[in-house]
């Protein structure tokens, strides 16, 4: 049986597809545990953690959704705790996102779809944030594969795509409560989309105004005809919420108690769905309240410069030259760019820090206008180039232009991911660094202490000095928020965690030199602006010099030499 050329060029595509998501995937685990945690991963790693040995878990909208410590919860249960198990989520889900190209292969060329696919795949921020314990990529990649199955259904006129579509955008909520902005998003792009539309058929019958009202009585006639499908999609949604925003502390009801006691079912709506959600855009409005504005979305441009120039900039030549082709502009081009484009002007107003992760919420939906993009560049240079036998000179200048500027993309692409992703990702001029990553490689200083605190048989473990790392009690730790100096001793919490290391701490000179006569601890910090109340008292400790954050917080830590070279003979 001959197959057609149609379907066998799509299989063609297709398998691009899979190859590309191998490469991604085999990217993002590509030495995934070798960058020192930031201090926000450390902070949630530190609460799966805490939920793993404790069972208890309660939302705090500070550290987002439910989703990364309650999956990780999971994970470090299977295969331990780790700063690759940590990442490793993330990074399946970053790594996959090249799939999601095929779900808008009616919208796009077969070199638009392959070229999405490879912007997902390796693009400096996607690759840097997917390979980082944040919801920011996991959230946009599961919003992006839940509005292609929207596309889908709208394409198909298979309702069943609902199912998926409403379930992953509840398993967003349960990451981030920008969550709440795609569909807001969506629909007004939509809405801009068909005030267009109607703009353009002002001739037709009943113009503009007639158009619009046979568009809402078409749309009005499939949500009747597939409102039970609706409704359960809605309710798996709902479903998928509950399971993820569902306390865990002995008191609250529970999915079980609910099933035989359904009159208990208000008390479980209002922890889950009603109470969680006013927590969270409390404190998203809070947090956002006093935004600096024009200095926020400079950083923002700035960062989208250094990690997505080339989506950026072809974006734009995309979304042109898809909006000015001869015929209708595609939908989905010019919903993905006012997407991307309100993203760029929206986030900086949400973010209470420079958060370089935001502008993966830009970047996604503009890789969609920046393939088109690529891909008109790509034509012009095959179409002026194809005939090398007899080119016209206009031709081969035109051809030769365009094959240049496809070089330079692919040039732009490659040599900040090399050097920005794996080469560099705790320099303090990487623009895609946020200030609380630890400067510096950290790697044998860390397994040090892990070796350290893991072989000590008794006693303290762990001993801080000085007032920045002081805590009156040590198992505040364990209480969210925790108080004293916990929050600045991040990243080393989550680390000693894993070893359930003992850990104390004093604020004066005479403390110090007690505990450290007293218990001997293998492992000694200090600020260095602290270090005078330990110099006194370390010998026999080899010192080493770390940055706890990009560019400050100095810090000294002190290991007991003899017990180190015991630790690893």
């Amino acid at each position: 049986m001959n197959v057609p050329e149609r379907v066998s060029s799509t299989d063609r595509v297709l398998l691009a597809l899979v190859a590309i998501t191998v490469v991604a995937l085999s990217l993002r685990l590509y030495d995934l545990g070798g960058r020192v945690a930031h201090w926000d991963e450390a902070r949630v790693a530190y609460d799966a953690m805490r939920y793993l040995r404790t069972g208890v878990w309660q939302f705090r909208p500070v550290v987002h959704g439910p989703f990364l410590p309650k999956v990780n919860h999971q994970v470090f249960d299977l295969l331990g705790a780790s700063d690759t198990t940590m990442r490793l989520v993330v990074a399946v889900i970053g790594g996959l996102a090249p799939l999601a190209a095929w779900l808008f292969r009616r919208h796009l060329r077969r070199e638009e779809l392959v070229i999405l696919g490879l912007l997902l795949a390796a693009n400096p921020v996607l690759l840097y944030y997917s390979r980082f314990y944040r919801n920011d990529v996991a959230l946009g990649v599961v919003m992006l594969v839940a509005f292609g199955m929207f596309v889908r259904a709208y394409d198909t006129k298979r309702p069943f795509y609902l199912y998926p579509a409403f379930a992953l955008v509840a398993l967003g909520w349960t990451m981030k409560g920008n969550a709440l902005l795609y569909p807001v998003v969506w629909i007004g792009a939509v809405a801009v989309l068909a005030d267009q539309y109607a703009v353009m058929h002002h001739d037709g019958d009943g113009g503009a105004v007639g158009y619009l009202r046979r568009q809402i009585h078409s749309s009005a006639s499939i949500i009747l005809a597939w409102r039970w499908h609706l409704i359960g999609s809605t309710l798996l949604g709902l479903l998928v919420i509950i399971t993820f925003y569902l306390p865990r502390d002995g008191e609250t009801v529970t999915l079980t108690e609910v099933l035989f006691a359904p009159w208990r079912l208000p008390e479980l709506l209002d922890v889950t769905l009603v109470d969680s959600t006013q927590r969270m855009l409390s404190h998203w409005f809070a947090a956002s309240g006093e935004t600096p504005y024009l200095s926020f979305l400079e950083h923002y441009i700035e960062t989208l410069l250094a990690g997505a120039s080339v989506v950026l900039v072809f974006a734009i030549i995309g979304f042109i030259a898809d909006r000015y082709r001869p015929g209708q502009a595609r939908a989905l081009v010019t919903i993905a760019a006012l997407w991307g484009f309100v993203s760029i002007v929206g986030y900086p107003i949400a973010a209470d820090i420079r958060a370089p992760w935001l502008t993966v919420h830009a970047i996604i939906p503009l890789t969609i206008p920046a393939a088109v993009g690529l891909g008109f560049m790509y034509r012009t240079a095959i179409g002026n180039l194809r005939d090398i036998d007899t080119p016209s000179g206009d031709s081969l200048v035109v051809g030769g232009i365009a094959a240049l500027v496809l070089l330079l993309a692919v040039v732009a692409v490659i040599y900040p991911a090399l050097t920005l992703v794996y080469l560099q990702p705790t320099d303090a001029d990487n623009q895609l660094a946020q200030y609380a990553q630890p400067g510096g490689d950290w790697g044998d200083t860390i397994e040090d202490m892990l070796a350290l605190a893991e072989t000590n048989d008794e006693g303290v473990d762990v001993l801080y000095a000085g007032d920045t790392f002081f805590m009156l009690d040590e198992d505040d730790a364990y209480l969210k928020p925790a108080s004293g100096g916990w929050y600045n001793r991040l990243p080393l919490p989550w680390y000693f965690e894993q070893v359930d290391a003992t850990t104390a701490s004093a604020a004066d000179r005479s403390t110090v030199a007690e505990l450290i006569e007293e218990e001997r601890p293998p492992i000694v910090i200090a600020a260095q602006s602290d270090r005078h109340l330990v110099i006194d008292h370390v010998e026999g400790y080899e010192s080493r010099f770390h940055t706890l954050r990009l560019w400050d917080m100095h810090i000294d830590i002190y290991l007991d030499i003899d017990r180190l070279d015991e630790a690893n003979p």
